[in-house]
């Protein structure tokens, strides 16, 4: 089960580069071309001799699902699953199937994504599977700490492309504890990883594990209290910044969608 989990430090950056276009590329043989034309592939200009380039775009819900794995991979976490077959056996003979999984070891966290995608901008009622998650997911948090210790921090996110929920949706994914992601907010850490980089990671566990403590972080650090200007009160000290980030989160506003995270 979790065997079948592959460590970052294995995956090629042209791996990641593919996982992060909407359509497949390939290079083939010139004799295979018509056999790709045929099945919906297009043919690129290609500066090779005896080699085809061919492009597919991909469905969108492939695309969605690839997009959080490769954000997941350039937050560095740790180990991720490496295909769409990986499922946790939550009873003896029954599993679920995981769209994108990501564990890292540093932190202890792991992070489960169930991805619903549509092609256009829609409304649709996903009471039967915020249900099904609700009724399972303690069961699938016992599998995965198992695995990786009882002090393991678990996230269950429910993410979508181009729907509009409910309230009523919204509600119970909050009640629950269940992490809404839309469009929007995926793009967001998109463009943050491409500025922070890891550190983007934390500013993702700020708002899974919001107001959950670290375990092994040290939240007491010494400071010197003092007041300037009219009577405001200020306090100098000195962290490591790898402690901080993981402390801190900065909201970085972004113009969003209808759906959009408050």
């Amino acid at each position: 089960m979790f065997d079948q989990l592959i460590d970052i430090s294995s995956i090629k950056k042209s791996e990641i580069k593919s996982r992060k276009l909407d359509h497949h590329k390939m290079t083939i043989n010139k004799n295979d071309l018509e056999k790709y034309l045929k099945n919906g592939w297009i043919k690129k200009e290609s500066k090779y001799k005896t080699r085809e380039i061919v492009i597919k775009e991909k469905n969108h819900f492939d695309h969605f699902e690839d997009r959080i794995w490769a954000l997941m991979v350039e937050m560095k976490l740790s180990l991720l699953n490496g295909d769409r077959n990986f499922k946790i056996f939550y009873d003896k003979k029954i599993s679920k199937q995981i769209d994108v999984f990501a564990y890292d070891k540093e932190d202890n966290v792991a992070i489960y994504f169930e991805c619903k995608s549509s092609q256009t901008n829609k409304t649709k009622s996903f009471s039967k599977e915020i249900n099904e998650l609700v009724g399972i997911k303690e069961k699938i948090r016992g599998k995965i700490r198992n695995e990786f210790g009882q002090e393991c921090k678990v996230a269950f996110v429910f993410a979508t492309n181009n729907f509009y929920l409910s309230d009523n949706d919204k509600n119970r994914l909050k009640s629950d504890n269940i992490i809404y992601f839309n469009q929007d907010k995926i793009e967001y850490f998109e463009l943050l990883v491409k500025h922070l980089g890891i550190a983007a990671k934390y500013q993702l566990f700020s708002i899974l594990f919001q107001n959950q403590k670290v375990p092994g972080l040290k939240n007491r650090i010494p400071a010197i209290r003092g007041k300037f200007g009219n009577g405001y009160t200020f306090y100098s000290f000195s962290i490591e910044p790898k402690t901080l980030l993981k402390i801190s989160h900065i909201l970085h506003r972004v113009s969003t969608g209808k759906d959009s995270l408050n």
